[in-house]
């Protein structure tokens, strides 16, 4: 392995961490109402999601939803975390395959997509109109979810960052 690719490595690492331990901090909320729903057995999470979640030029252990699932296993949880994420991704991608990416089994989802409408410059009403759809469909499901959320790329303008940087605390809320 040459030095600039250890480089990339390790800074995609460090941009990682920060996510996934916000992702762990926020799921064990989540955790608690799958765990109520399904006091039997395993629980089943399905990261739904980009190349944040696929772990785009990572192992597969390495991936974030590898890492919550140790984690949460560390902290006592029954749980299979299925990494649906694909690299590439927009927000009308994953909703295309949301039927067949979250199986009837599942307990809870976490929600991780939009980034690459971001960096295309698509615009921010589409990302949230596929965003509320996905989390309409899901809550018909009676699913948990945590949305994930993220900021545009400063480089596509203040107007663009306007529109789109609220869109994750909005459907939230």
């Amino acid at each position: 392995m040459n030095l600039a690719r250890i480089r990339r490595k390790s800074q995609s690492c460090r941009v990682f961490l920060p996510l996934v331990l916000a992702i762990i901090a926020t799921a064990m909320f989540l955790f608690s109402q799958a765990a109520e729903a399904r006091k039997d057995g395993e629980i089943l999470l399905i990261a739904l999601g980009d190349s944040l979640t696929a772990g785009y030029e990572i192992a597969p252990e390495d991936s974030f939803p590898a890492q919550l699932e140790v984690a949460l296993r560390n902290q006592g949880y029954k749980v299979k975390v299925v990494n649906a994420g694909v690299s590439g991704d927009t927000t009308a991608a994953g909703l295309a395959r949301l039927d067949w990416s979250v199986p009837k089994e599942a307990d809870a989802v976490i929600i991780e997509l939009g980034a690459n409408d971001a960096l295309r410059g698509l615009p921010p009403e589409k990302a949230r109109a596929n965003l509320d759809t996905i989390l309409a469909k899901l809550k018909q499901r009676g699913l948990p979810v945590l949305l994930a959320g993220m900021l545009a790329p400063r480089n596509m303008g203040p107007e663009y960052a306007e529109a789109f940087d609220p869109i994750y605390a909005d459907l939230a809320a």
